[in-house]
């Protein structure tokens, strides 16, 4: 629901006695100075996220608009003031904005239309979650349910990579900002596969804490020095209140099995049909992709793990 907030017309675009250049004629013959202002800035900007919720939201104009009007979605009380010039506006909500909250400014002047979208800042959580990193392994049948493509497991057995991992780089009550890789055994301890780039996820809402959902992302990955595409990773789940596990884990994606297959001299979706799985065409058009998903019902926290997002696979010397 939108409240809007109108301005009083100003002087400089009331009706005029005396005929100007760029003056008009109303239906009943009276002389009028023609409204042109436009909207040049809107403050937050487009987007913006993490926004004081004392911000004031401000509104520039090219010229003096008369009758503008300022609506915030959702609604919010405040008080309205302009310029004496009349080429800007300022918002201030009464008591502030709400934590965590996704916002729409619309500004009308002029009989134009323009909108902005901003969040702002969530508040801090219990526990502070930066750093976690958590395992999603893919070889633990314990708990961990390959729905598709139904013989996953068999596929990790051929692959040194045997877990996802994603690291929380901040979160609190509004946004949670992931990083993920592929994870493998190192000298008995979890750890990132250094022959692979990792992912990094856009910051999403965290506002239903502690059940989070991220995603979808399209990346690549790599298995023993095979680089193939993963589109559409998306990751969902619910963090502990002590972040010590996250359960309930869903991964999804659409995995191109097209140069597993050349590299591990295996046609992947032959084996996925003699499983009763099926390939699909991938974004390119060409049949030789598979649906993932998998159910993890408890990824720890592995403490000490890390998932650094700017390594260089290439740069590494123990990668081809």
């Amino acid at each position: 629901m939108r409240a809007w907030l109108l301005l009083l017309p100003l002087a400089a675009c009331s009706p005029e006695p005396k005929p100007t250049d760029d003056a008009a004629t109303d239906s009943g013959g009276d002389r009028y100075v023609a409204c042109t202002a436009e909207v040049t800035t809107i403050t937050p900007a487009d987007g913006a996220s993490d926004i004081d919720t004392n911000t004031e939201i401000v509104t520039t104009f090219s010229l003096a608009a008369p009758d503008a009007a300022i609506a915030l979605d959702p609604a919010v009380p405040g008080t309205v003031t302009l310029a004496e010039d009349g080429r800007s506006v300022t918002f201030v909500a009464d008591g502030g904005l709400e934590t965590g909250t996704d916002y729409v400014v619309t500004v009308e002047a002029c009989g134009e239309t323009s909108s902005t979208a901003f969040t702002t800042v969530g508040e801090a959580l219990a526990v502070d979650l930066t750093g976690h990193t958590y395992d999603i392994e893919l070889d633990d049948p314990s708990d961990l349910v390959w729905v598709a493509p139904t013989f996953g497991e068999l596929l990790v057995d051929r692959l040194a990579t045997t877990s996802v991992l994603f690291m929380v780089e901040a979160a609190d009550t509004a946004r949670i900002d992931l990083v993920g890789a592929a994870g493998y055994e190192f000298r008995d301890e979890t750890a990132q596969y250094p022959c692979t780039y990792a992912f990094d996820f856009p910051a999403a809402s965290f506002t239903d804490h502690p059940d989070f959902e991220v995603g979808p992302l399209d990346t690549e990955l790599s298995a023993d020095g095979i680089p193939f595409d993963l589109y559409a990773l998306g990751v969902a789940a619910t963090l502990a209140e002590d972040g010590s596990e996250a359960t309930d884990v869903v991964l999804t994606g659409l995995l191109d099995t097209r140069p597993l297959s050349v590299g591990l001299e295996l046609d992947v979706c032959a084996l996925a049909e003699s499983f009763g799985d099926l390939c699909v065409a991938c974004p390119d058009g060409e049949v030789g992709c598979l649906t993932l998903e998998v159910h993890d019902g408890r990824a720890p926290w592995r403490e000490g793990v890390t998932v650094d997002v700017d390594h260089d696979p290439s740069t590494d010397r123990y990668c081809d």
